[in-house]
């Protein structure tokens, strides 16, 4: 089964039973959350290596025939005041296009680590309790850490020329998350944050919200999330032979999954 069956399966095995899941989690301040998540994403924009330059358009409606690898997740341990996340991605797709009137075969690997810590600069009780026994609340948080990249493309015009180029990076981050329970069972989540602060050579800007439902998941608390995700990502790199790799790429479409809490 694939990684997104996966995530079907195991929501299929949600019940709704929150008071044992409450009890699960009362009484106690710190708290851990796994989320695995897929991204069916729309791919665009320029990748140069070598001196072959190549646009890449992956449409969504093409995401899960390109993508021929992809493995997405977050860990966040949350305290009353202070948090933190790990978040990793990793997508392998092939895209053909043409450049200069010749056809151009790009294989694309890109990797990323963001690790980051928050703080709760607002808190707001909104009334009454969730399913799971919380309280109610509207929080904004904002967030400092570092995103690592790596990215591999491999670019080919059949029976001409291969070329290839890897090139990894770190970009310090900032940004905020903000989250309100809409109801005791649908919270809505948002993330934002920016890095690299070099808009031309090396930037990057990170933006999802996502629409969750409580329930509960092998007993414990849950959220069944569904959303949207953008990421923008700029890079040049001038090697010693003085070939110049370009990686100017923007991410964005739908993501679905499920948070437990532990």
């Amino acid at each position: 089964m694939n990684f997104a069956g996966w995530v079907m399966g195991a929501a299929a095995l949600c019940v709704a039973n929150p008071s044992e899941a409450a009890q699960a989690t009362s009484g106690r301040d710190w708290k851990l959350t796994l989320t695995p998540y897929v991204w069916a994403k729309t791919m665009e924009g320029q990748v140069q290596a070598a001196g072959l330059s190549s646009p890449v358009h992956v449409p969504f409606s093409e995401a899960f025939e390109k993508v021929e690898g992809v493995f997405m997740g977050e860990i966040a341990v949350d305290g009353p005041r202070w948090g933190a996340y790990v978040d990793y991605q990793g997508t392998d797709s092939r895209d053909e296009r043409l450049a200069s009137g010749l056809p151009v075969e790009a294989e694309i690997q890109l990797r990323s680590l963001t690790g980051a810590v928050y703080y709760v600069a607002h808190e707001e009780e909104l009334g009454g309790r969730t399913v799971h026994g919380d309280a109610r609340l509207f929080r904004i948080r904002p967030l400092a850490g570092a995103r690592w990249s790596r990215t591999r493309a491999d670019l080919a015009v059949p029976g001409l020329v291969e070329v290839g180029k890897q090139a990894e990076w770190t970009d310090v981050i900032v940004g905020l998350r903000a989250d309100a329970d809409l109801d005791p069972r649908w919270k809505l989540t948002g993330h934002l944050d920016v890095g690299g602060f070099d808009p031309g050579n090396r930037f990057s800007l990170n933006a999802q919200a996502s629409l969750g439902y409580r329930t509960t998941l092998l007993t414990r608390p849950a959220l069944l999330r569904v959303g949207y995700a953008v990421l923008f990502q700029e890079y040049e790199q001038d090697d010693f032979t003085g070939s110049r790799f370009l990686w100017n790429m923007t991410g964005h479409g739908p993501t679905a999954g499920f948070s437990i809490t532990f």
